[in-house]
């Protein structure tokens, strides 16, 4: 089976900065140790993508800051995105305005951070109830126009949604599918990082049958980190025996080129 080399996994599109109020990490999150750390693993491209919450426009105008302080010589490709979150259907914490004056290069699009108080929650407790108001977001997601990535799109933190393994029982391949060929349609990424198949809270099954249907309706992934602490950045070459299972190539994956692409016909 051709799975994803290396070359594939040198890049990561989901890192977070000392700028995130969850980093965990202030000290070595900083944006020159995380550089030099990728040009040592011998990276292709990289991408920031800090939360953006209430004051995201003025610590991307930061991290802009930061960056136009380094080196310009790196050998890895430096990307600025952030991380906003779809709030209900039609509300995100991210403007289309703020990411044109920011000329942002990509925009991640978190639909499924229900654990936040602000974030819709279903309208029941059950399974199906929880189901469907994850595909909802999903889908909203990937329509608002503004998505380049779906971050972790099967993620459930503190079962803010129940047990997610139930939760998934209760969809069938082809309610994802559906969604999944509207990403595709949108040339909307979902990004893949390792902590997806080990977290304890759901088992890695449902992830690889959601990125197997991704591969069935070509919509393309981004290796993630989705780094908040330095000894996490090189996690997404934790990837490779993942994707092996999924069955995953290089041509699967995004990369710098592809965003670019998606950045010109934003800004056009």
């Amino acid at each position: 089976m051709k799975t994803a080399c290396n070359n594939a996994l040198k890049n990561d599109y989901h890192i977070h900065t000392y700028l995130s109020a969850c980093c965990s990490d202030r000290n070595g999150m900083r944006p020159d140790k995380i550089i030099n750390r990728t040009e040592k693993l011998g990276y292709e491209c990289i991408g920031f993508s800090d939360h953006y919450w209430l004051d995201g426009f003025n610590s991307v105008l930061k991290l802009k800051k930061d960056l136009g302080e380094l080196k310009k010589d790196t050998a890895t490709k430096v990307l600025l995105g952030c991380e906003a979150d779809l709030i209900s259907e039609n509300r995100t914490t991210i403007t289309r305005k703020e990411i044109t004056d920011l000329k942002l290069d990509f925009v991640i699009l978190a639909t499924n951070h229900f654990h936040l108080d602000v974030v819709e929650k279903p309208g029941s407790g059950s399974p199906r109830a929880a189901a469907e108001h994850w595909l909802k977001f999903l889908r909203a997601g990937i329509l608002s126009g503004l998505a380049d990535i779906i971050p972790h799109p099967i993620l459930n933190l503190y079962n803010a949604l129940g047990n997610m393994d139930a939760v998934m029982d209760t969809v069938k391949d082809e309610e994802i599918f559906e969604v999944l060929e509207l990403a595709a349609a949108k040339h909307v990424a979902m990004d893949i990082n390792p902590r997806l198949f080990t977290n304890p809270l759901w088992s890695a099954d449902i992830q690889i049958r959601f990125y197997g249907l991704c591969k069935k309706a070509g919509v393309k992934i981004a290796p993630a980190s989705d780094a908040h602490a330095l000894d996490e950045i090189g996690d997404t070459l934790k990837l490779a025996p993942w994707i092996a299972r999924i069955g995953l190539d290089d041509s699967d994956f995004i990369n710098a080129a592809w965003l670019e692409v998606r950045k010109r016909k934003k800004y056009e």
